[in-house]
C-alpha cells in the first residue's frame, strides 16, 4: 500500500491492509514474468523491490542460484522462496524453517500460493529450531525477530517466560529428507555459529552455496565475527560477494572452492 494514502486516508489504509490477502493481483517476480498472487504478498515484496540493500540481496541471490534445494533458515514469510521458486527444477525441494510462531500464520498463508504457483517444488514447513542439536532458549530482540539461542537471557528468567526447544542440525535435517541442498539461507539474529556447527557434513558433502546474515550485536558472550569466518573458511568457504554492512549486520554469500 502507497505511503500516500497511509498518510493521507489511514483509516482506508488499515481497512484495506486487513483484506489485503483476499484480493487478487499479480506482479512481476525476478524472472520477469507475471504471478497471480495477493495484495499482501505484493506489499511484502515490494520492500525487497525497492529498498537498496534487499533489492541488492534479492538480485545478487536470484543470479547465483541455478535450481537445486534450498534450506531457508529464518524463513519469516517465505520470501526466498518467491525469489527462487522461478529458477527451481522439477521436485527440487524448499525447505523453510521458522520456529517463531508469531510468522507461521503468514507463513501458511503465502506456502499456499507458492505452492500453486510452482508446482513441480516440494514445500515443507520445519517448526523446530535449527542448531547444533542441543537445547535452546527463545530470546527477544531488538529488532523484532527472536533469536534461538544456548544462552540464557535474563529478561525471559525474570518474568518466567522461558521457553526451551531441542534445535535440530541441518545435518541430521538433510538426512531426514533425502536433501541435495545448493543453496542455505541462513538470517538467525545471531544464532548463526551453531548453525554452522550443526551442518559440517552438508558443507562438504554437497558444498552448497550459503547466503549468511551474521549480526555482531547480537551473537552470544563467546562467539566473534572471526569463530564464524575461520569455521566457513576451515569448511573450504570464501566470501563470493559482499552484499551489506553495518554495526548490525553483515549480509555475504560464501561459496566453496574445494
Amino acid at each position: 500500500m502507497s505511503y500516500a494514502l497511509k498518510r493521507k486516508l489511514p483509516t482506508i489504509y488499515k481497512l484495506l491492509k486487513k483484506f489485503e490477502i483476499y484480493i487478487p493481483a499479480s506482479t512481476l517476480l525476478w524472472d520477469k514474468k507475471k504471478y497471480k498472487v495477493n495484495l499482501k504478498i505484493i506489499s511484502m515484496l515490494s520492500v525487497w523491490k525497492s529498498w537498496p540493500r534487499l533489492k541488492r540481496e534479492a538480485d545478487i541471490v536470484f543470479n547465483m542460484y541455478e535450481g537445486g534445494d534450498l534450506i531457508d533458515i529464518g524463513a519469516y514469510h517465505g520470501v526466498y522462496s518467491f525469489l527462487l521458486g522461478p529458477k527451481a527444477k522439477l521436485e527440487d525441494n524448499f525447505i523453510l524453517c521458522e520456529p517463531d510462531p508469531d510468522a507461521e500464520k503468514t507463513l501458511f498463508e503465502n506456502l499456499s500460493i507458492l505452492k500453486r504457483l510452482f508446482k513441480k517444488v516440494k514445500f515443507q514447513f520445519i517448526s523446530e529450531p535449527i542448531g547444533d542439536g542441543k537445547n535452546v532458549f527463545k530470546n527477544p530482540t531488538d529488532y523484532g525477530h527472536p533469536v534461538y539461542s544456548a544462552e540464557r537471557n535474563s529478561i525471559n528468567t525474570l518474568e518466567k517466560k522461558e521457553i526451551i526447544l531441542q534445535s535440530e542440525k541441518i545435518d541430521d535435517l538433510v538426512k531426514r529428507l533425502n536433501l541435495k541442498p545448493t543453496f542455505v539461507k541462513i538470517d538467525v539474529e545471531g544464532a548463526e555459529y551453531s548453525i554452522l556447527k550443526g551442518m559440517p557434513d552438508t558443507l562438504k558433502d554437497f558444498k552448497p552455496l550459503v547466503m549468511l546474515e551474521k549480526h555482531p550485536t547480537l551473537l552470544p558472550n563467546n562467539i566473534s565475527i572471526n569463530d564464524i569466518n575461520n569455521f566457513l573458511k576451515e569448511k573450504g568457504y570464501e566470501v563470493e560477494s559482499e552484499i551489506f554492512q553495518d554495526d548490525i549486520a553483515i549480509t555475504q554469500v560464501w561459496k566453496n572452492y574445494n
